[in-house]
């Protein structure tokens, strides 16, 4: 499989899951192979640039504290300083390979000035591929999961089991409007959705839209008090700045913009999009009545203190009142409590199995909206497909503490439309490596579908 220097994301609804694969200022190629070691005791070698580099970086993620932003930008170039400005600085991706601690090295090969260091996280191989430039500050980072080769839908299984031990994959045939199924796993068990719950606000705008309720071209206002957590951007706009509706659409699916998202179903009402459930072929909407926005989400499941424990044993209108509470609390988050604690576990989150992600996708595709749906589903097509042999992708992610979840549509060559779903939930959190991998392998195992 082939890399590229690009910052790669997977959207999704945590604000620390933010998935930065790659941060590369230039080229980094994989060295020829002069110092390579492997065991359960290994030590990086030190005696070169490219060694000490490697070492301070596995102690970077390896370590009980986050990262110091200074001591990380001291050994970065320029070229790469600007190239992983957006995100934070190279901190960012240090920090979330840390969360998966512990890293365990098991290789290091190194060239004069690139190096790849080989690591396991939660039983999945990884590497970092490093460069360095002449000043000796580094110049390129990579850090992928390593795949392995997908041929059979046993080999699926076998590399989906490694990321969590609840999980669901579908594969299916686009047919006359429905889910024909051709292989799936788990397909029956209820699983968080994260940020795929987003499927049903499309639904229920482009609805609205086609029966002519909701322009594309209306304005939509950010408002300080109602804005969300990231991921996305509209939460960085001053308040009272105002947004199309084609534009909040957007960025809900392409950036999972979560401030985005609450402004749409805030225009739609609550239930109005609750409805879209039973529209988009949902096959129990009492497990997602009454629907949280995201802002409600973070509130409830993660505010300082949090409701969840009162959401978790209330009846529906019990819960109406709870999202009521949310909307009066200040969104504040209790980051020590976050990524470790999911929330899910107690029925905070959006569910369904994957033959309603399934069938909310195949309602996407073929309803009177399909052109303009398949359009904003493809803005972030989520895998890396041979265009020759895949010239449609879409896709929506998305991933909260301990939970991940991928729906995508693509088109084969000979005009046939599949959908394929994952899930996954752990009981801690699923981080940076395992999230890539489950993504990489679903990629992987398009070659199966015929």
């Amino acid at each position: 499989m082939t890399t590229s220097c690009t910052t790669k994301k997977l959207a999704g609804l945590a604000v620390a899951a933010t998935v930065a694969l790659s941060a590369c200022g230039g080229a980094v190629e994989t060295p020829s192979p002069t110092t390579t070691s492997t065991g359960t005791a290994f030590v990086v070698d030190t005696s070169t640039p490219i060694g000490a580099l490697n070492d301070r970086i596995l102690q970077w993620i390896n370590a009980d504290s986050a990262p110091d932003p200074a001591a990380v930008d001291a050994v970065v170039g320029q070229e790469l300083a600007e190239a992983v400005a957006a995100m934070g600085g190279l901190v960012t991706p240090l920090e979330q390979l840390r969360a998966g601690a512990p890293n365990v090295a098991t290789g290091f090969e190194a060239d004069t000035d690139t190096g790849v260091l080989h690591f396991t996280t939660g039983g999945i191989p990884a590497t970092i591929s490093t460069s360095i430039g002449a000043d000796g500050t580094l110049n390129g980072f990579l850090a992928r999961p390593e795949t392995p080769e997908i041929s059979s839908f046993d080999e699926l299984d076998a590399a989906l089991a490694k990321v969590a031990p609840d999980y669901s994959y579908s594969a299916s045939r686009l047919n006359g409007g429905g889910c024909e199924s051709v292989y799936s796993t788990n397909a029956d068990e209820v699983l968080p959705l994260g940020s795929v719950f987003k499927l049903y606000v499309l639904g229920a705008l482009t609805d609205e839209i086609e029966a002519g309720s909701i322009r594309w071209d209306e304005q939509l206002t950010v408002r300080d008090a109602t804005k969300s957590a990231p991921s996305g951007e509209l939460q960085n706009l001053p308040d009272g700045t105002t947004v199309s509706v084609r534009e909040a659409a957007e960025k809900m699916i392409s950036l999972s913009d979560n401030t985005a998202t609450d402004l749409l179903m805030e225009r739609l009402g609550r239930e109005r999009v609750e409805r879209q459930l039973t529209t988009m072929g949902h096959h129990d909407p009492s497990v997602m009545t009454p629907m949280m926005d995201t802002r409600q989400f973070f509130v409830i499941g993660f505010g300082d203190p949090n409701m969840r424990a009162e959401w978790s044993t209330a009846d529906t209108d019990a819960r109406v009142q709870l999202l009521v509470q949310a909307d009066a609390r200040p969104l504040q988050i209790d980051l020590d409590n976050f990524l470790d604690n999911p929330a899910s576990g107690d029925g905070v989150e959006w569910f369904a199995n994957a033959q309603d992600v399934c069938a909310a996708l195949a309602y996407l595709a073929s309803s009177p909206a399909a052109a303009e749906n398949r359009r904003i589903l493809a803005i972030s097509p989520g895998v890396q497909l041979d265009a020759a042999s895949w010239p449609y992708s879409g896709f929506k992610g998305g991933n909260a503490p301990g939970d991940l979840a991928g729906a995508f549509l693509a088109t084969d060559a000979g005009g046939q439309d599949w959908i394929v779903t994952e899930q996954f939930r752990d009981d801690g959190a699923i981080d940076l490596v395992p999230s890539s991998y489950a993504f990489l392998v679903a990629q992987e195992a398009f070659a199966l579908l015929k």
